[in-house]
């Protein structure tokens, strides 16, 4: 790396005006680095980025991904074979031998799909659906590695399908008789309490269950707890099944789509996955309601078990029509969007390629602007949208509770510094058999739930400080926190035009475009934070309203998003690229920024777009990881600069795949008690 004198000397030479930007900016960029410490952090940072993340960077822009071939969870395959013995034992001393038959036969087809997907033949299908493809004389493995992790979400889902359908033969044993529910009951309930306990000792807590269940003043609680956990489970058992019935049909759908998708001993493998899980949700479609009842004869007669056949035989033909006309006009939308996306960005490239050079620095600067300004809209709507799903759970379950719905809290740390292994057990029995409860349920889930709350107002309340001219209020009147908004707004553009990127001989053009839209912008992020200042308001009272929170969260999300969207459409217009969350450009700030907060960013610093541009220049940072629109990294500084800020004030979103973000918010309330549960158990440790 050239040493500062070095630059100063160069800076001293002729140059053309783009060098003067750029020698003019390490200049200044390294005396700021070498006065402190901190600054010296931000100069090892880059430094690390540039001997071990640059390759893997330049590799990322240029493919869109890096050259690891995807890989199915390794724990997936190994997870279902111990399920699956499991269940077959458990088949074999508990089933009704008139059930026992159907039920093995179910085990021996689960044992065989087993067996073709063991030795490596997982990764074989995945490895073997990439194919390399030639671009202007490049390798580019895109396409084949797109196809790849379509194949291993294929191959998951399938294997989580198969799980599922292994645990639901276990829970048709288990509900076959009255016995056999109470016995799986017990052995839930003890590996809870060795989790909760002491989950290295598993012995020495069953021990103590058996002692304390053979003591008469230590049975009678315990057999409360089982006796609440099994009715529980009965009235849960139709909701249960049927649950189930929906997800294996989905599965089977989604497994018939694949095979016809697919050629081959996959296609094969799908087809038989297919037929199997509809000829399975069948025969529990038909024992619903009959599986956990107690007779002599077998709860699995020959006539429940239905002919196999394939997927969507027998559908009449006018659903069969409109399912098919449906899909078509979903596929035709899906082709057309895809066109239009493609249209637009070879009139991009076209547009790009008639530019000159000062024309795209120009249009970099103003995208650089515009994703500064969009920031703002983005956390307004992310902190709104977290209020509104917890609102929506906090409402249902506000109001119903009583005084006395904590009291599990109070019997839950009564042995929590107790030595003694029996009385821990008897205190853990005691608590849980409060937390059973129905009332202390619920009141489990609004402490959980009013802490997460509690939590997204303080983040929420930030937000609003930010553009409140009293920083230690969040009552300021609209116009205040508009003149606010349009402040700050002005101030950046001005220092990120003359001083960030030295481009003032381009700030009459940036202003007079900026000039024409800023205002409806300042006027919707206005509105936004009037809103989400509202929510904080609702939230404020006592008790809180959470009809009125939900109102005007959903109307911060609304009016925040119509702000993104807004800027997103003004890049496009003037530049002809809109701003998109998911650019290899934004991901890697993120990534970045995320190495960053790894290596301590919160004691560096704050830095800003052009000590960014200046030190990713210094290190060789933007060979190669800028795109085609930002050729100077102007848009990658900026981004950069905003990631590390929000990773300081662990405001960081790494970007998330459809299939992660589904998974987040599915069974948001459950995991949400879960959680709660957790952080209780680890209190009692401490």
């Amino acid at each position: 790396m050239p040493g500062h004198d070095h630059l100063q000397e160069t800076t001293q030479q002729e140059t053309t005006q783009e060098d003067e930007i750029e020698n003019g900016d390490e200049d200044w960029y390294q005396g700021e680095v070498s006065g402190t410490p901190s600054w010296r952090q931000v100069e090892t940072f880059f430094s690390f980025i540039a001997q071990e993340h640059l390759k893997e960077a330049q590799e990322f822009r240029e493919k869109g991904h890096n050259s690891q071939i995807p890989e199915v969870d390794p724990d997936l395959l190994p997870e279902l074979e111990d399920v699956v013995a499991t269940i077959k034992s458990r088949i074999y001393i508990y089933a009704k031998r008139e059930d026992q038959l159907w039920l093995l036969t179910q085990i021996e087809q689960l044992e065989r799909f087993i067996s073709v997907l063991s030795g490596g033949t997982l990764q074989d299908w995945v490895t073997n659906s990439m194919c390399i493809h030639s671009r202007e004389g490049r390798a580019d493995k895109l396409e084949g590695r797109a196809t790849a992790q379509s194949q291993v979400r294929r191959l998951e889902l399938t294997l989580q399908a198969l799980l599922r359908t292994a645990k639901a033969l276990g829970a048709v044993v288990d509900y076959s008789t009255a016995e056999n529910l109470k016995r799986a009951v017990e052995e839930e309930l003890s590996t809870e309490a060795t989790n909760a306990i002491a989950s290295n000792d598993e012995q020495a807590v069953a021990q103590a269950l058996e002692r304390m269940k053979a003591d008469i003043d230590g049975n009678s609680p315990w057999s409360e707890l089982v006796s609440g956990r099994v009715a529980s489970k009965e009235a849960d058992k139709a909701v249960f099944f049927e649950t189930l019935i929906t997800a294996t049909r989905r599965a089977a759908a989604k497994a018939n789509k694949n095979a016809r998708e697919l050629s081959g001993s996959a296609q094969t493998f799908f087809s038989k996955v297919a037929a199997y899980l509809q000829s399975f949700s069948d025969v529990l479609s038909k024992l619903n309601g009959k599986v956990s009842k107690s007779s002599k004869e077998g709860v699995l007669d020959s006539s429940a078990v239905p002919k196999t056949k394939q997927v969507g035989e027998g559908k009449s033909e006018k659903g069969t029509l409109r399912k098919w006309v449906g899909k078509k006009f979903e596929e035709g939308t899906s082709r057309a969007a895809i066109i239009k996306t493609m249209a637009l960005r070879q009139l991009d490239r076209g547009e790009r390629r008639s530019k000159t050079p000062e024309a795209v620095m120009v249009d970099s600067i103003i995208r650089s602007i515009l994703w500064q300004c969009q920031q703002p809209a983005i956390k307004i709507q992310s902190a709104s949208e977290a209020i509104l799903l917890k609102a929506k759970e906090l409402k249902k379950i506000a109001g119903i509770l009583d005084v006395h719905g904590t009291n599990h809290e109070a019997i839950a740390s009564d042995h929590q510094n107790d030595a003694d292994l029996d009385a821990q057990v008897i205190g853990w029995v005691q608590a849980y058999n409060e937390q059973e409860r129905p009332e202390n349920k619920t009141s489990a889930k609004l402490v959980v739930l009013g802490q997460l709350f509690d939590s997204d107002i303080a983040s929420a309340r930030k937000i609003v400080r930010r553009f409140s001219r009293n920083q230690n209020s969040v009552g300021d009147a609209a116009q205040n926190i508009k003149d606010e908004i349009n402040h700050q707004f002005s101030n950046a553009i001005k220092k990120m035009i003359n001083e960030q990127f030295d481009a003032s001989g381009h700030s009459e053009y940036i202003g007079l475009e900026m000039s024409k839209f800023l205002p409806e912008i300042t006027d919707g992020l206005a509105q936004s934070v009037v809103e989400l200042n509202n929510v904080i308001i609702s939230a404020e009272r006592q008790p809180p309203d959470f009809s009125d929170i939900k109102c005007w969260a959903k109307r911060a999300s609304l009016s925040s998003t119509k702000v993104k969207e807004k800027i997103s459409t003004q890049s496009a217009s003037l530049t002809g690229k809109p701003l998109d969350d998911n650019s290899r450009g934004a991901r890697l700030a993120k990534y970045w920024a995320s190495l960053a907060q790894e290596r301590g960013s919160k004691s560096w610093p704050m830095p800003d777009a052009g000590i960014m541009l200046a030190g990713l220049r210094e290190h060789g940072l933007l060979k190669g990881t800028v795109s085609s629109g930002d050729p100077k990294g102007y848009l990658l500084a900026t981004r950069l600069a905003g990631e590390v800020e929000n990773a300081h004030n662990d405001e960081l979103k790494l970007p998330m795949s459809a299939d992660e973000y589904a998974a987040l918010e599915k069974s948001l309330v459950e995991f949400i008690v879960r959680w709660g549960k957790e952080g209780q158990r680890e209190a009692r440790h401490a």
